[in-house]
């Protein structure tokens, strides 16, 4: 099943851990093994501001009807707009 989303740029402190942000993403499932990428534009310079946001994320998590993503040092400054497919 695929997904659409966008992690903002409102991202809350995790301690000593780095950032965290839960985002609603109806119909995904606890159980759900995700596979996430960046959704690109036609835009070079855009896509890399992009990638290199997307490259400060560390790891994203299931729930159900959510998702959270972890960043474990710096966190993005842009919204990143991505694409979930879930392996069920």
């Amino acid at each position: 099943v695929l997904y659409t989303s966008t992690l903002s740029t409102s991202w809350t402190a995790n301690g000593s851990n780095g950032y965290m942000q839960t985002v609603s993403v109806s119909g995904v499932l606890a159980s759900d093994t995700p596979v996430i990428g960046i959704v690109q534009t036609s835009t070079v310079a855009t896509n890399q501001t992009l990638l290199e946001n997307w490259a400060l994320v560390s790891r994203i998590t299931t729930a159900n009807n959510s998702i959270t993503a972890y960043c474990y040092g710096d966190k993005p400054t842009v919204a990143l707009p991505i694409q979930i497919l879930c392996v069920r």
